[in-house]
């Protein structure tokens, strides 16, 4: 359990140092769960009638 504590706190200080590609990547990712959850939502035929 230590360990996982010590390898959350070396990304966290590893993100923060890189605060550009942190913003990028947390964008990156809530676009892709955004359209994700669109597609999911409009059903297997597309939303179409």
């Amino acid at each position: 359990m230590e360990a996982i504590i010590q390898d959350l706190r070396h990304g966290l200080r590893s993100l923060s140092r890189n605060a550009g590609f942190t913003a990028v990547a947390i964008a990156t990712l809530a676009l892709a769960l955004g359209r994700t959850q669109k597609d999911n939502e409009a059903g297997p035929d597309g939303g179409r009638p």
